[in-house]
């Protein structure tokens, strides 16, 4: 630990050095301002071309979706979107919009929301004060693309955790045909419809509004769900230099919970509800308002300066088997981002600075259906965030980065009636990153960085299963990778390595199924490789030069261990599979038709801390077909699981398990989806 001490020490000495660097006086620094044409109006959103450049910059891994792949099939959540993605686990829970979503292990015991990864809406947290992410509220058929930081490579946004940050970025006026239709069905009962509408207005004026509704009966008994959403956004010009936008979100989901089987459940029948989950209706229902403001302001050159706000308010009614749980959640944040551009040294230079300060407050009853006894609290979490990112370039093809970001948050459970654990914590630390970028070539990047992550624990987590407070996650990770896009050929290779302290794991209560235990881990090792790409080459061969095949892979190694733990030994840490991955194969005629097959595999999952029982790999055969006419209307038929192939989607996560240990939620059978979408 002295030499990672030393290292981050270091680390964050010449970030500061940086930062003062470019503040210091003109008599030893001069800014000049680069030469930038045809800039436009600045906007607060930056387009999918915006967001592609700034990715390619980042000494790490990072990825783009862009809005043909999230609307090319069935997109009913984030999995469908980004699930494909290198490095990420998103998977549903229990067929529903809720997700098990994890990035390089971030959360990794956490079987329900999310924490490790920043979710942000076109650069705003939707990530509650605490750290806690409600994956059921996020719509990516709303995002125009979504940007993927994995890891410290989201540090240049504030997120210093393990996972990094997912940023969804919205539609304008300006980048959206005026009017959209989209509906979707398939089977078991999915049913999802939205219409979109985009306008321009007089005097700077612009807007999107989208409203979606879906429901779905589910495979499994209590498994069905139903959604209501509605996203809009509105901007407004005021010269070539200065943009507000206004954003507003409300949703209405209403999922039912199902619960997890045994073993001899699973294999009995995958399909069929655990029985105390049924008895009791569960279900988690969410009813959200959020509303968000942005103003950007380009201060000279490409300079910018962008202020933002939100406020949103959460109500979830939660009945589960050993309580019933009625929630108030109110969170509201102030956000500012800097960047300079100009030169330091002779050198090239763009220098980005910011600062986070959210804060949020839950009310919470819990009534035992045992005991009946009522337990109210008043959870409260602040989270500030100062951080600063420079790159340099050393040469024409090395590119330096350094970054720092400083840290503080405030976790509190105070329980006003009833017998249950309370405390107070306040976390501090410094998050260092210092990479490098080299251009081996004009299609092949090198890039490496050392970074330490921060990760303090969500309120649900602050007191541990025997009474003392949770302490914060660090993770020292060293990456290294490889980056190219040819005429015919687009690819990223990365391997990570992430020494952690005290990381953060959880453990279903065995006397309360669906509640959990937390506590710290000494010291465990998370690691692991990365590949994603594409090839692409015309049919010349065949006779057809205007026909093109496509061949794509996503896969993702991890390897997640405990070190030398008293208790557990150098045993994997549960939760998450071993390998996993995509391969897929399309065929795109000249006319605008396409169809291919894919194949997902997963390796199997251990279940529990002792490694004694393991949920079995699978291979999951698809098939995906559609047509877009070029002139504003698509359509497309998938199918999934098409040899029906009974696989357990996700795990819940036990000490050891046993017979009766209720672990595994089983992933959807065959079925088949089918949409229309009309742009005009």
């Amino acid at each position: 630990m002295n030499a990672h001490r030393s290292v981050s020490l270091s680390l964050a000495g010449a970030c500061l050095a940086m930062s003062q660097a470019v503040t210091a006086d003109t008599h030893h620094l001069q800014l000049s301002p680069l030469a930038v044409e045809s800039a436009g109006p600045l906007s607060t959103l930056p387009s999918e071309q915006d967001t592609a450049r700034e990715l390619r910059t980042i000494p790490g891994g990072a990825s783009l979706i862009d809005e043909d792949r999230i609307r090319r099939g069935r997109t009913a959540n984030l999995a469908d979107a980004i699930g494909d993605t290198p490095g990420v686990f998103a998977r549903s829970r229990f067929g529903a919009d809720e997700l098990r979503l994890s990035i390089r292990g971030s959360g990794i015991s956490r079987t329900f929301n999310t924490r490790g990864i920043r979710l942000l809406r076109d650069g705003l947290p939707v990530t509650e004060a605490d750290g806690n992410t409600r994956t059921q509220l996020i719509d990516p058929l709303t995002a125009q693309h979504i940007a993927v930081y994995r890891g410290a490579n989201a540090l240049g946004y504030g997120a210093s955790t393990l996972g990094g940050a997912i940023d969804l970025v919205s539609p304008t006026g300006y980048s959206v045909s005026p009017f959209s239709l989209r509906a979707e069905a398939g089977s078991f009962g999915y049913a999802r419809a939205q219409a979109r509408t985009a306008w321009l207005g007089e005097e700077g004026l612009d807007g999107v509004a989208a409203l979606t509704a879906g429901r779905d009966d589910g495979f499994r008994s209590q498994g069905g769900q139903q959604t209501l959403r509605l996203y809009s956004n509105l901007g407004f010009q005021h010269d070539e230099d200065r943009q507000t936008r206004f954003h507003l979100d409300l949703q209405d989901s209403r999922v039912d919970l199902p619960g997890s089987l045994t073993r001899s459940e699973f294999r009995e029948d995958s399909r069929k509800a655990a029985p105390a989950w049924r008895d009791v209706d569960a279900a988690r229902d969410l009813r959200l308002g959020r509303l968000a403001v942005q103003h950007g302001i380009r201060t000279r050159g490409d300079d910018t300066l962008s202020l933002g706000a939100f406020v949103q308010h959460l109500r979830m009614d939660h009945p589960l088997p050993f309580a019933q749980i009625d929630t108030s959640q109110d969170d509201f944040g102030l956000s500012l981002r800097h960047r300079l551009h100009g030169q330091v040294l002779g050198l090239d230079n763009r220098f980005t600075w910011g600062a986070l300060a959210v804060t949020g407050r839950e009310r919470s009853e819990q009534e035992n259906r045992f005991s009946g006894v009522v337990t109210r609290r008043l959870n409260t979490a602040s989270t500030m965030e100062l951080y600063a990112d420079n790159q340099v370039d050393l040469t024409a093809r090395t590119t330096l980065v350094t970054s720092l970001q400083a840290s503080w948050a405030d976790r509190e459970e105070d329980v006003r009636t009833g017998n249950a654990a309370e405390g107070r914590r306040i976390y501090r630390g410094l998050s260092p990153r210092i990479g490098l970028l080299h251009r081996i070539n004009d299609e092949i990047k090198l890039f490496g960085n050392l970074s330490r992550s921060l990760e303090p624990p969500i309120n649900g987590e602050l007191v541990s299963e025997d009474g003392s407070l949770v302490r914060q996650q660090r993770a020292d990770t060293a990456e290294i990778g490889l980056r190219g896009q040819t005429a015919r050929a687009s690819w990223e290779v990365v391997a990570y390595r992430a020494w952690l302290r005290d990381e953060i794991l959880i453990v279903q209560d065995p006397d309360n199924p669906g509640d959990t235990l937390t506590s710290n881990a000494n010291r465990t090792v998370h690691q692991g490789l990365e590949l994603g790409g594409q090839w692409w080459t015309p049919l010349t061969a065949l006779g057809r030069p205007d026909d093109r095949l496509t061949a794509s892979l996503s896969y993702t190694l991890n390897d997640f261990r405990f070190r030398n733990d008293p208790l557990w030994n150098n045993n994997r840490i549960p939760g998450l599979p071993r390998h996993l991955g995509r391969i897929g194969l399309d065929y795109q005629h000249a006319a605008g038709f396409h169809i291919g097959p894919s194949m997902r595999f997963s390796s199997r999952t251990f279940v529990d801390f002792a490694n004694s029982e393991t949920a079995s790999s699978y291979i999951l055969i698809g098939l995906l077909a559609g047509y877009d006419s070029g002139d504003g209307w698509r359509l497309f038929v998938e199918g999934r699981n098409l040899t029906d192939r009974r696989h357990a989607e996700t795990t819940s996560i036990v000490a050891r398990a046993g017979d009766t240990s209720r672990v595994y939620n089983p992933g959807t059978p065959r079925a088949v989806y089918g949409g229309v979408q009309w742009d005009w």
